[in-house]
């Protein structure tokens, strides 16, 4: 059985040191994930190339980064509205990069808004200009908070904790985190692909988003295993790294590992005023 969606951190416990730091952390997580969400549903149509150059000096990137970027944004423009899958990019610039590496470049570009996340059965980037096709426009009836985003060029995309009018639904996006949080609870180290075939009627790019938003609670870990070295047919025998799992590495390859008290962790997210189900994204 799921946990209930009503769980709360026990009376006893509350005034304990450890768990007053859970129930801080929990409400500064909980804010992180609110502009997670934010961030991957409003599209803005506002950037300049400036301000690509500026962020990747910032996270240490030089020139050679910097033309590899413009490269890879060009390279998703080209595609078009169906944009490119994560395999795409890394078969066409795995082995260019310079300082940074390719999913360093790739968050970035996300982060910043030039690309932004979509897909169905594996995570898709599509360039910013070519929103239309995934996103939806809201009008002066349906706000998304008090300014009308159409005329700053902003539009919406759907998830399944995103109303159409542009507010987060608190309620479903935490019953889906306990739901795939309880089944990680009972299935120790499972894989991205146990979750996929057992919610199978959830989109396994919001599955992995959920996951993302549990990390960030520090409730459990996505991880892979990789070999950081191209293949051929002269390589030697090598034992793979694990490594944290990031949007480049493909679902298959993906396991989970949940920590000790997941549960009161994820229970915290709900403790002292973190039960609202209407919040809106403000500007």
């Amino acid at each position: 059985m799921y946990p209930s969606s009503t769980f709360r951190i026990p009376d006893t416990l509350i005034g304990k040191d450890w768990v007053e730091e859970i129930l801080k952390n929990g409400r500064v997580k909980g804010d992180e994930i609110q502009e997670m969400i934010k961030s991957e549903c409003i599209i803005k149509n506002t950037l300049h190339d400036e301000e690509v150059a500026n962020s990747l000096i910032d996270i240490g990137g030089d020139d050679e980064d910097i033309k590899l970027a413009f490269k890879i944004v060009n390279y998703v423009k080209h595609m078009g509205p169906y944009g490119v899958s994560t395999a795409e990019l890394k078969k066409q610039f795995l082995f260019k990069t310079h300082n940074l590496e390719l999913y360093e470049i790739t968050n970035l570009l996300i982060k910043i808004g030039m690309f932004f996340r979509t897909g169905v059965r594996d995570i898709r980037l599509v360039h910013v200009s070519e929103n239309e096709t995934w996103t939806i426009g809201l009008d002066d009836e349906r706000p998304i908070s008090e300014i009308n985003l159409n005329s700053l060029g902003i539009r919406l995309k759907l998830m399944p904790w995103v109303r159409i009018n542009g507010t987060l639904n608190l309620k479903v996006l935490q019953n889906w985190m306990y739901v795939i949080l309880a089944h990680c609870l009972s299935c120790p180290f499972a894989t991205l692909t146990n979750l996929m075939k057992r919610f199978n009627i959830m989109k396994p790019v919001d599955i992995f988003s959920l996951l993302e938003y549990l990390q960030t609670l520090d409730c459990l870990r996505i991880y892979t295993y990789v070999d950081s070295k191209r293949t051929t047919l002269l390589s030697e025998f090598a034992v793979l790294e694990e490594r944290p799992a990031n949007i480049l590495d493909d679902f298959e390859t993906i396991f989970v590992e949940t920590d000790k008290i997941a549960i009161i962790k994820m229970g915290a997210l709900r403790y002292k005023g973190q039960t609202d189900i209407d919040i809106p994204f403000e500007e």
